[in-house]
């Protein structure tokens, strides 16, 4: 299966606030536009508040990345985070290979 690559359009679209009606609201009460709010949202969250919002049942991360931001790519690395540690650092390597593709 050949892996999806990200345009540079797209990386324009990716990194861009979604609109106020499509934020994610997080239960530390972070309030998330793009993937920069959703690093530092992630960095902030306590353990248990992560683990509300990515869990064996369901990834509210990994759903709003799909459906909003559309970055499947970046949902699809974050199905495999093993713990909050590991999801920061996907969306950090990602934000900066996105900024690396814009003009």
């Amino acid at each position: 299966m050949k892996r999806k690559r990200t345009k540079k359009h797209e990386a324009a679209q990716i990194m861009q606030n979604v609109p106020d009606n499509k934020a994610f609201w997080a239960s530390n009460g972070s309030v998330l536009k793009n993937l920069g709010d959703l690093a530092m949202a992630l960095e902030a969250m306590s353990l248990e508040q992560y683990k509300r919002h990515a869990n064996y049942e369901k990834n509210d991360f990994c759903n709003w990345l799909n459906e909003v931001v559309r970055d499947e790519i970046l949902a699809k690395e974050l199905i495999h985070a093993r713990n909050k540690e590991s999801a920061v650092k996907k969306v950090r390597e990602r934000i900066e290979t996105l900024k690396g593709m814009l003009p």
